[in-house]
């Protein structure tokens, strides 16, 4: 029962590759997963209607605080700037004002009266010297700058601002930024970004109901491709079925079931049976002898029987199937020498392209193989150990000869052996030549 062949899946993807429907599987497995994204899409949508209204109410409420401070980024920069100007303005006030005084005032002596009077008296000194030419002149620029340093500090301080209101209300609006900027997580510059962001998502969940009536239009698109292309799946492995299920009866003749039958029942599901193999049910019915009715693979009582079937699948499907290793026991169960020849000459076939095991006790189908292995039980120490031997030369044709005539091996058994060991490897050198 543990065999490969008697699973469904193993069932219909030797059906597949006995009729090439690759292309065809690819396609009905490609619009298999795009239906499913979509419809697990639709779900979610569905399913998360209550989640979707109180996220919905929570962005509404989050945007309606930030949309109400109505600052950019740079306002931001500049509502920190203007401040610290206000919060600073009496300082900045009195500084400018002490400034302004001991550069330049009416009464005193100041910095542009010091350095009038200097570059005065070097003018004077110049005739007589002309190395101080340099320095006059650089005291008259150094007068210039002082002066428009003057009208600056005094334009300043003119437009500079005392007003407690307004910086009770910047304050305001800082403390603001500060608590919206911890509720999510970023700094008051990076508001901006997380209200756009918000907004976005906002938009998005407004709009599914659009992206519902889409996504759902797509499914139904999706539904009858995929529909489409999985009822033409189902009419090539009908077609193919017929040929396959002829082909392994015929095959079943020669290996001593003569009036079995061999069908494969293709089963199409309903409508909503989606997998990414298509609709369909695949089954390998069998009856071994005339008369009896079809049952499915896995229910065949016999082991020999099952054995010899699996054998038939396997040859016809030599060519496309990709199982590197098989291994059949009891196959020459119930069967004689002329339908165990035929066995064997099966066995070397599928030998050809893959490692293939036979257990036997018939020399007829032991004969055609490459190597021989003899498994045996000894009591040794008052345990049972079983050994595994390979045969070579003369010992390949004693031990066909001990199975041709028992316990005691005679001339004559041993000279059927070697002719059989001969008549086998003629058969496999023509098959080589036709090769």
């Amino acid at each position: 029962e543990h065999q490969s062949l008697l699973r469904g899946s193993v069932q219909r993807q030797l059906l597949d590759d006995f009729g090439g429907h690759h292309t065809l599987l690819e396609k009905v497995a490609g619009l298999h997963g795009e239906w499913r994204t979509a419809e697990q899409e639709l779900d979610s949508l569905m399913s998360d209607d209550a989640e979707r209204d109180a996220r919905l109410d929570l962005l509404r409420y989050q945007l309606q605080e930030l949309d109400a401070l109505g600052l950019t980024a740079d306002d931001i920069g500049s509502i920190d700037e203007e401040h610290s100007r206000l919060a600073n303005a009496g300082r900045l006030l009195e500084t400018c004002q002490q400034g302004v005084a001991r550069l330049d005032t009416e009464d005193g002596e100041t910095a542009y009266s010091l350095i009038n009077r200097t570059m005065e008296e070097l003018t004077e000194l110049a005739s007589l010297d002309s190395r101080l030419e340099e320095s006059t002149r650089l005291l008259s620029d150094a007068s210039i700058l002082v002066q428009e340093c003057v009208d600056s500090l005094r334009s300043y301080a003119d437009r500079l601002e005392l007003d407690p209101g307004h910086l009770q209300w910047l304050e305001e609006r800082i403390g603001m930024l500060h608590d919206l900027a911890r509720k999510h997580r970023c700094q008051p510059e990076e508001l901006p970004e997380v209200q756009e962001t918000l907004r976005s998502e906002l938009d998005s969940i407004e709009h599914t109901g659009e992206h519902r009536e889409a996504l759902q239009a797509r499914l139904e698109g999706l539904e009858s491709a995929y529909i489409d292309s999985a009822r033409k799946l189902t009419g090539k492995r009908k077609k193919a079925a017929v040929k396959f299920s002829r082909e392994i009866t015929t095959a079943m003749q020669t290996l001593g079931m003569a009036g079995g039958v061999f069908d494969v029942a293709v089963t199409p599901g309903t409508d909503r049976s989606f997998s990414p193999y298509g609709m369909d049910s695949v089954v390998f019915r069998v009856t071994a002898n005339k008369g009896q009715a079809l049952q499915p693979l896995a229910r065949v009582a016999s082991g020999g029987e099952l054995s010899r079937i699996s054998l038939s699948i396997q040859v016809i499907s030599a060519g496309s199937d990709t199982t590197p290793t098989m291994i059949f026991d009891e196959v020459d169960s119930g069967i004689g020498g002329g339908v165990a020849e035929i066995v064997g000459q099966k066995l070397r076939a599928l030998g050809t392209g893959r490692q293939v095991l036979c257990v036997t006790h018939l020399p007829q189908v032991a004969a055609h193989a490459d190597r021989h292995y003899i498994v045996s039980k000894r009591v040794t120490g008052g345990r049972s150990r079983t050994a595994i031997e390979e045969l070579a030369g003369e010992r390949r044709v004693d031990e066909l000869a001990r199975m041709l005539g028992g316990r005691q091996v005679t001339e004559a058994s041993r000279g059927n052996a070697a002719d059989l060991i001969r008549a086998a490897g003629s058969v496999r050198t023509r098959e080589g030549r036709t090769a």
